[in-house]
């Protein structure tokens, strides 16, 4: 009998091992079991086949009755885990979302302050993120995770081999290909509920507030002023909320700007000057490679926040955070009322 248990539990553990469905385990456990009762039940003690299982009728009930309790123990677990999903979760939620999306999204269901209204509005969300780099890897990553439902994606940049070091979402074969296809490529392995729009060009003055203009959030990780200033006019101008965020060496930054809202823009905090052309970026100056995903998964957490309208958020704040420290500031902004970007709104 040990003899048994032995190489179903070794045979069982390779099959896991291999990525086997758990469906596909457990018929075959049942097949095999369903065989071996047969076998026992009906062939004579002195049957070679039964002789080579060893295993009396007594003994094979007695195995039957502790597996039937474990399935049992399994199966209360599971409806106990599945009633608390159900608690936590609106009755519009349960409509739209497949079984699949409901234990996907497990862990925001219970949790109360998300629940099945907030996955809702989440799945329902459009989100644009401005740049596939070292910013736009960990928030896609993490905004793909939490179920946000159109995910927009702008870069006109190709990997290469030096992107590796901090921008996770990409392997060694995409060295050479669009980022932006990359992306939405391997995104879409992370969760293919979701859909990615890919936007493999250079975001300028012609087409930044017609794209701006279609979703809910916009999220800038791009590396350079000139678009961060580009982007907040747009946002600006559509009266859009703009999570931006920014890296350098062992530093980040971040923060919500919505001056429809009487808040600062980005520009309030960061006017546009003639030097700008003096910001050196990471390629010059360097970056931790993990720092990317400190700030990334800061600004997806933002996002998350404002598209299910739960805690505080960062408006009218800077947050700063220094790595090499390990500490962070946050630093109360006003709007400036002399900013020629929030005048827009004003007229």
């Amino acid at each position: 009998m040990l003899v048994i248990l032995l190489i179903a539990t070794i045979f069982v553990g390779v099959l896991a091992f291999l990525g086997v469905r758990k469906k596909i385990i457990l018929k075959i456990f049942l097949t095999s079991y369903i065989f071996i009762f047969l076998t026992i039940f009906f062939l004579p003690e002195n049957n070679p086949l039964r002789l080579t299982l060893g295993v009396s009728l007594n003994e094979w009930i007695s195995i039957s009755f502790v597996f039937l309790v474990i399935l049992g123990y399994i199966v209360v677990l599971k409806k106990i885990k599945t009633s608390n999903i159900v608690k936590y979760s609106s009755n519009s939620s349960k409509k739209n979302m497949s079984d699949v999306e409901i234990e996907r999204y497990a862990r925001h269901l219970v949790l109360k302050d998300i629940g099945g209204q907030g996955q809702q509005r989440l799945r329902n969300a459009k989100v644009l993120v401005v740049g596939a780099g070292g910013l736009g890897n960990p928030v896609s990553m993490y905004l793909a995770g939490a179920g946000i439902g159109t995910i927009g994606i702008i870069d006109n940049d190709v990997v290469s081999l030096s992107n590796l070091q901090r921008q996770i979402l990409y392997r060694e074969h995409d060295v050479g290909k669009s980022k932006v296809f990359a992306t939405q490529k391997n995104i879409l392995e992370i969760n293919p509920h979701i859909e990615i729009k890919p936007y493999n060009r250079l975001l300028d003055s012609r087409n930044a507030q017609k794209l701006i203009s279609e979703y809910d959030i916009i999220i800038d990780g791009s590396d350079n002023l000139k678009t961060r200033h580009l982007v907040n006019f747009a946002c600006v101008k559509e009266k859009k909320p703009l999570i931006s965020g920014a890296i350098s060496q062992w530093e980040g930054q971040i923060s919500l700007f919505d001056p429809s809202k009487n808040y600062p823009c980005y520009s309030c905090i960061f006017p546009e000057t003639d030097k700008e052309n003096l910001t050196r970026s990471c390629a010059d100056v360097g970056v931790l490679s993990s720092l990317p995903g400190v700030i990334g998964s800061l600004m997806a957490v933002e996002a998350i926040k404002e598209i299910t309208a739960v805690g505080d958020s960062l408006r009218g704040k800077l947050f700063l955070y220094d790595a090499m420290s390990c500490k962070t500031i946050k630093i109360e902004a006003e709007r400036n009322k002399n900013c020629k970007v929030c005048s827009i709104n004003e007229k």
